[in-house]
């Protein structure tokens, strides 16, 4: 057998001359390979893997089985060996409310159950504590160096067990483990092969091979002590047993012997069978055939700024992983540097699109954006998280272009109920995100009271007749009560579709004089309706010309003269300066975001603010940005708006007029 068993893997040369590196990075590599196919990842349950900032060649992963999180990280790479392996150490972080975590040493649940935790496990190469605390495993790769074969042996304890001899006092009397009794109890070996088991099938899946050799070992173990004294010792117990699982693809003895335990002998063990599958054979994506029944749903969510949509995009993933279905985003910032990455869980499936609005000179990035999306991660689900100022009435040929990509499931426009009547009569943008929508997500119904609540849900009544309003605090919905299956901004030339005059109409409504009169003389400025001039490259203004012959004008951001400011910061600021000026935001600021540093707080936050509310939350993800701001609004170029923000840089900036496509970045 030649290096052609594993092409995903080594490519025709084979893995001679595989760096350490790389040779540690082939878990990773095979289990993408085998992920591009959502038969496998339904099959065995795989919800996703992120790769760990300290230490590129280690991840973290999830699967349905259990509700922790494993780790793999590499502690010993020889690739010039014959044949070249690694050594993993495999951790597995319970959940802080999984039962299993009883089964851990006491100190270890105490680690589980601090705050900080979940998020350094995202990074547990560069954080020992967590490695000594939760290493269940080792894991040892080994590849022949003429790509003729390929082998992983798992091995651990079948129950890792710790006594202590003088027991664990409990703080107010008696103890919480008895003198001789076990601090820690864990079926490790099982822990460790549910995910081995998903690892060795996404090795089947990429190489299109079984194993060859599957075989199980057993050899006599020990349990630990803690002596009074303090000191460790390993004592021999009745049925201790530490056990190895051994996988062999391809012909290669001295890989096999490579992976043998010392001092093991075979024993039959029925928990094998979960090894045994045959492949799935894998179409390269760009051979396969698109169908209807192969489009992902694509969900547009919109909302105004601050209206609150990465928040209800993280609840809207964290239901759908709970459900083994894998969720993609598309996020489309102001700015050249995305905040809203940086609070998304599982941002390995996130892609920003650049700068701009997506309705406007970003909309020729979509499609290449869903083909990225589809061909690495063969997604159930696709949103598209759209900037604040987008209009998704602008976007309709855009997303009618896509219909071979994705089927378009809904619009979903989250609307800020503390903010609702401002927005709604300083912009048409808002109006216009509230026409499109299939289903409205009233955010932030907590702080409004009932009268406020009834106005509101009239007045959406009035602009969106029809439209499904679902109340949300903090972004939390069911997810269920999202899909329309079909969204109606696609609707037929016959059909009613939504117009942001708050009423449904043909597809010919909007023409010439008939749109300028339903939205009523002047609403969008120079009277672009009647005169049928296409200005798209000029003003910006979106004029599209539909299939069925006519023009559509629509309110945009530069239209309402928003624009947005990028600010370059010091790397720390004070919280006293910056509340200030946040409080004294001019009228003009409609929304402000970015990261900084603030005196005496160890890590980078994430500032969130709206007119009247701020709040700084830790991001999901390392931050490598150095510290800046995103400030958006109308005539934020201005000389006062811009020295209002002198105090937090280093020199006050000299303002340019910008738009939303070129920022004014100040140092």
């Amino acid at each position: 057998m030649t290096a052609s068993l594993f092409p995903r893997l080594f490519g025709p040369a084979g893995p001679q001359g595989l760096s350490n590196d790389a040779l540690a990075g082939l878990p990773r590599s095979w289990m993408t390979a085998a992920c591009m196919d959502a038969r496998f990842r339904r099959a065995e349950g795989w919800l996703g893997l992120s790769q760990c900032d300290s230490d590129p060649r280690a991840f973290t992963c999830r699967i349905d089985k259990r509700p922790g999180v494993y780790g793999l990280i590499p502690v010993n790479v020889t690739a010039d060996g014959d044949p070249a392996n690694v050594d993993y150490a495999l951790c597995y972080f319970p959940d802080a409310d999984e039962p299993l975590l009883d089964s851990f040493a006491i100190s270890a649940a105490i680690l589980a159950a601090t705050d900080g935790t979940p998020e350094r496990l995202r990074d547990f190469p560069a954080h020992p504590d967590l490695i000594a605390a939760f290493s269940i495993a080792s894991l040892r790769l080994a590849v022949a160096t003429d790509g003729a074969a390929i082998g992983l042996a798992l091995t651990a304890e079948r129950r890792r067990r710790v006594l202590v001899e003088a027991g664990i006092e409990a703080p107010g009397g008696g103890f919480v483990v008895a003198p001789g009794a076990a601090d820690e109890d864990l079926a490790a070996f099982d822990v460790a092969r549910d995910l081995v088991a998903v690892l060795a099938a996404g090795l089947t899946v990429s190489s299109g091979a079984a194993p060859a050799r599957i075989d199980a070992f057993e050899a006599s173990s020990s349990v630990t002590l803690w002596r009074t004294a303090g000191s460790l010792a390993t004592v021999s117990a009745a049925g201790a047993y530490r056990d190895t699982d051994r996988l062999v693809w391809g012909e290669a003895p001295a890989l096999g012997r490579c992976l043998e335990p010392l001092g093991g002998t075979l024993r039959a063990d029925a928990g094998l069978e979960r090894y045994r599958r045959d492949p799935i054979p894998l179409v390269p994506a760009t051979e396969r055939p698109e169908s209807y029944g192969d489009r992902p749903r694509l969900i547009v969510l919109s909302g105004f700024l601050g209206s609150g949509k990465t928040t209800f995009l993280n609840q809207f993933i964290e239901y759908h992983v709970g459900r083994n279905e894998l969720v993609t985003v598309i996020q489309n910032e102001l700015g050249e540097t995305g905040v809203d990455a940086m609070l998304l869980e599982g941002d390995d499936s996130v892609m920003a699109v650049d700068a701009g609005c997506v309705c406007c000179t970003l909309s020729g990035a979509l499609a290449p954006a869903i083909r990225t999306l589809k061909e690495r991660f063969a997604p159930d689900m696709i949103v598209l998280e759209t900037t604040g100022l987008a209009n998704p009435l602008n976007m309709v040929e855009e997303l009618r272009d896509l219909d071979d990509l994705v089927q378009l499931d809904a619009v979903v426009t989250v609307v800020d109920a503390a903010r609702y009547f401002t927005t709604i009569a300083d912009s048409e943008i808002a109006s216009g995100q509230i026409a499109a929508a299939d289903t409205l997500v009233l955010n932030k119904c907590d702080l409004v009271d009932d009268a406020t609540l009834v106005a509101i849900h009239a007045d959406l009544s009035r602009r969106a007749p029809g439209v499904n309003v679902i109340e949300a605090r903090q972004g939390r919905v069911n997810p269920k009560l999202l899909g329309a299956g079909f969204s109606r901004l696609l609707a037929d030339e016959e059909d009613e579709v939504p117009c942001c005059c708050g009423h449904a109409h043909g597809r010919d409504h909007c023409d010439g004089e008939g749109h300028g009169q339903c939205h009523g003389d002047g609403h969008h400025g120079d009277g672009h309706h009647g005169d049928g001039d296409h200005c798209h490259a000029h003003h910006h203004d979106h004029h599209h010309a539909h299939a069925h012959g006519h023009d559509h004008d629509h309110a945009s951001h530069l239209g309402e003269g928003f624009s947005y400011l990028k600010l370059t910061l010091p790397d720390e600021v004070d919280i006293d300066v910056l509340s200030r000026l946040l409080v004294e935001c001019p009228d003009a600021v409609d929304r402000v975001k970015g990261v900084v540093k603030l005196k005496g707080v160890d890590e980078p936050q994430i500032l969130q603010f709206v007119p009247g509310h701020a709040e700084f939350v830790a991001p999901e993800r390392a931050v490598t940005e150095p510290p800046f701001l995103i400030v958006i609004g109308r005539g934020v170029d201005s000389p006062d708006l811009s020295a209002h923000w002198a105090p937090l840089t280093e020199e006050a900036p000299e303002p340019e007029s910008q738009d939303l496509e070129s920022p004014h970045v100040v140092h």
